[in-house]
């Protein structure tokens, strides 16, 4: 299988450096980046719907790794050059391909600093090394890239924690905020990986960790954290020889601060272990989400509204329809929740109160706040709706 390549050029430094993936991530060279131009960023914002442009905001990173990669395909099956490039004919799937709606000023970003003969930003050669840089062009460019298993190398030296880069090794510790790079060995070029979120294991149960990353057999994908806190790659069909080194932490990459769930606040019930699940298998904040429910039916799967809602997680008929759900079930309209929590965050950069809003009141009654009292916009929201944000976000 040939190895694809990338070639970054980034003036004014001159830095020219390769990233690409293979059956992980190829690139040839290192390289500096430099920060984006503001005209860059204002396409970038409008893209993705607007994101949190505040600079360490790991949600907007987060966020941008779940819309890149729900707009990934399986390349198996393309003739074109860069797929035969990227070995799309292999036996597992290979989420290298680009659908139409992958957002085009991330591309636009890749190929003007990749250089005119890179194909590491083309559709059936579409790289991990890529994905990762795309995830955090819109907070804070990256400072180094290469083959994906010389981050590790990298962003393990002085001059990368003298700029503020953290690590923690795997088998030492856990991720630091939700946008971490996870960083691996193993296969010809390593590979990376964005964090979404994790479980810690119990003393004598594992845990789980959720990332996103391209170029690999699936998009999205949980495996299980040792007690040790190593990554269980050992038991994967895809990742058996691969080894997760670490994560990367840049310090100015803050997840805002979610006040746990304390014990006894939420009813004795076996949903609260499925919401938790449905949470990380969505991406989004677990505390917030369990609140979310217990606001909604107190986590009782029999719950109905005098407006008509149904169920565990309070869905109206026509939103279980359109989400192809029975919201009688309780498991899959957890699942369900999750996923337009997980939408509607998308929708409003990484914002949950906007997110939460929305699921409670719907889209329109949120943008006809913010049309009407702009920063002030929650003082618009039916008294109901203020409360709920209240309670979830656990505010004063």
């Amino acid at each position: 299988m040939r190895k694809s390549s990338c070639t970054w050029l980034l003036a004014p430094l001159n830095g020219l450096g390769l990233v690409g993936c293979g059956a992980g991530c190829a690139a040839l060279l290192v390289v500096l980046f430099v920060g984006l131009s503001l005209s860059l960023f204002a396409s970038l914002f409008a893209s993705i719907g607007g994101a949190n442009q505040t600079v360490g905001n790991a949600a907007t990173i987060t966020q941008t790794a779940l819309t890149m990669a729900t707009q990934l395909q399986d390349c198996r099956g393309m003739t074109t050059p860069q797929a035969r490039e990227n070995g799309c004919g292999g036996a597992f799937p290979r989420y290298a391909a680009l659908t139409p709606a992958f957002p085009p000023s991330l591309l636009q970003w890749g190929r003007s600093h990749c250089g005119a003969s890179c194909t590491a930003w083309e559709s059936g050669n579409f790289q991990c090394v890529s994905f990762v840089l795309a995830a955090y062009a819109l907070v804070h460019p990256l400072d180094w890239s290469g083959n994906g298993n010389q981050f590790w190398g990298l962003y393990t030296t002085s001059v990368a924690r003298a700029k503020g880069y953290q690590t923690v090794a795997t088998g030492v510790g856990l991720p630091l905020a939700p946008g971490d790079i996870m960083a691996w060995s193993g296969g010809a070029f390593g590979h990376v990986s964005i964090v979404l979120s994790w479980q810690a294991p119990g003393k004598n149960k594992p845990g789980k960790i959720l990332f996103a990353s391209a170029n690999t057999w699936k998009p999205l994908e949980e495996l299980p954290l040792l007690p040790n806190l190593q990554v269980d790659t050992d038991t994967s069909p895809y990742w058996g020889g691969y080894h997760v080194q670490g994560y990367i932490h840049p310090s100015w990459l803050t997840a805002s601060p979610t006040p746990q769930v304390e014990a006894g606040t939420l009813p004795n019930s076996p949903y609260v272990a499925v919401a938790r699940d449905a949470a990380l298998a969505a991406g989004i904040d677990v505390n917030i989400f369990l609140r979310m429910i217990n606001q909604e039916s107190g986590f009782h799967p029999d719950a109905v509204s005098s407006a008509g809602a149904i169920g565990i997680a309070q869905l109206m008929p026509e939103t279980a329809i359109g989400l192809g759900v029975n919201p009688h079930n309780p498991t899959s309209s957890l699942y369900a929740a999750a996923r337009l929590l997980s939408g509607h965050l998308r929708t409003y950069g990484g914002d949950y109160a906007k997110a939460l809003a929305s699921y409670n009141a719907g889209a329109d009654t949120v943008n006809q706040a913010v049309s009407r009292c702009t920063t002030r916009w929650r003082a618009c929201l039916p008294v109901e709706t203020q409360r709920y944000l209240h309670a979830i976000l656990q505010e004063a």
